[in-house]
């Protein structure tokens, strides 16, 4: 289902979601943990079976599809590394990593982060490297990149930093325990 969601409540083994008739819609079911950052809730995606992938089409003749949803064995004590990122400068930058979001395996993934802000951003795999992720800003000359070639691992956020001065050069990569971030 491309850039579409359906989130299943723990433990169901069945969900509906309307689709249109004689469209084919594939999907990949994910398995997530939840996790807390400042009180609040984020998921992050801790296993995929791909021997789950299938494919749903309603028609006239059969207007109900429905699918049963194995169990799938979450690691619970293994939490995939994430990046926090920091944005001090005073553009709103565009953040991008690889050619692939990485939760889904299509094109795209890009988000904006405004100046000042900051946010939690999931989805890397154990081994994927800091240098990886760029930025652009429609003031900048040039996009800028992770300056720092930090292999990513688990139980790990990585906080990056854009300096108020925007110098690529100076945007940080400090690697912190999960547990800083997560209850």
């Amino acid at each position: 289902m491309s850039q579409n969601y359906a989130v299943i409540a723990p433990n169901a083994e069945r969900v509906s979601i309307p689709i249109n008739m004689d469209t084919a819609y594939d999907y990949y079911v994910y398995f997530s943990k939840e996790l807390k950052y400042n009180g609040k809730t984020v998921a992050l995606v801790e296993a995929t079976d791909r021997s789950q992938a299938n494919t749903a089409q309603v028609t006239d003749t059969n207007p109900v599809y429905t699918t049963t949803i194995n169990s799938s064995n979450v690691p619970t004590n293994t939490v995939k590394p994430a990046v926090m990122v920091k944005n001090n400068s005073a553009k709103s930058v565009r953040v991008y990593y690889s050619n692939q979001q990485k939760t889904n395996s299509t094109a795209g993934g890009d988000f904006v982060i405004s100046s000042g802000a900051s946010q939690l951003v999931s989805g890397f795999e154990i081994n994927d490297n800091t240098n990886v992720i760029n930025f652009s800003a429609l003031a900048w000359e040039q996009n800028k990149q992770v300056p720092v070639d930090m292999v990513m691992q688990a139980n790990k956020v990585y906080e990056i930093t854009i300096p108020n001065n925007e110098i690529a050069a100076e945007i940080s990569v400090q690697e912190v325990e999960a547990s800083q971030y997560y209850n």
